[in-house]
């Protein structure tokens, strides 16, 4: 069985060095070259270290119009390179917990807070009678 034939923007990588973008994590020289293609994957091999990993043709994207000085490959998902391979990169967030004053709070029995607006007349009573006591 012989292999499918190279589409266009495959042919172009073939001939020369290229880069992918986002780059590969954990590989530090981003410059690439084209060793094989199946139906579903590619070899690629690093132009300073030689080494080689495949990757699946469905993380491809769009190569660049403008290939000087190096033609850019763009990739659909960040990938690294891990056990001898590459995987789609995952960003992990640890869920920190929140902080003791942020817990909200129970109210006494029996208390009831104030409303934003029974503060205000709080306040401005207060003030006015301040300044009634200062008049005498």
């Amino acid at each position: 069985m012989s292999a499918p034939p190279i589409p266009p923007f495959l042919e172009q990588m073939e001939r020369r060095t290229f880069s992918f973008f986002p780059p590969i994590l954990n590989v530090e020289h981003n410059e690439w070259r084209l060793r094989k293609t199946t139906w579903s994957e590619i070899l690629v091999v690093n132009a300073k270290s030689d080494l080689e990993v495949w990757i699946p043709r469905r993380l491809l994207g769009d190569v660049s119009s403008i290939d000087e000085p190096m033609m850019i490959v763009g990739l659909n998902k960040e990938l690294e390179y891990k056990a001898g391979a590459v995987w789609p990169h995952e960003r992990r967030v640890i869920e920190m917990p929140a902080a003791p004053s942020a817990l909200p709070r129970t109210p006494a029995p029996g208390a009831r807070g104030k409303s934003p607006a029974e503060s205000r007349i709080a306040r401005l009573l207060a003030f006015v009678f301040r300044i009634g006591r200062r008049g005498r």
